[in-house]
């Protein structure tokens, strides 16, 4: 949501940047700028989450986990074609 609302405001003031968001929430399309955003599996992301939070309520101990993503590039084109 930061992103889409600096592409609207570098647009207000006729400033035209590469603008990079976060999620890839499919909205990202609608600013008709393509963005760069990073991607990933929010159910995974999620369990995985909860699955953590219960091995420490259990007791145990917190660990580092990496979640898989993918930088891609949303396009108003992409959206509305779905």
């Amino acid at each position: 949501m930061m992103a889409i609302g600096a592409v609207f405001a570098l647009t207000e003031m006729d400033i035209f940047r590469p603008v990079c968001g976060f999620d890839g929430i499919p909205l990202m399309g609608y600013t008709k700028m393509a963005m760069n955003t990073v991607k990933q599996d929010f159910f995974k992301k999620s369990k995985q989450a909860f699955d953590e939070l219960k091995k420490l309520l259990d007791g145990g101990t917190g660990q580092h986990i990496e979640m898989p993503y993918e930088v891609c590039k949303i396009n108003y084109m992409d959206i509305i074609q779905k």
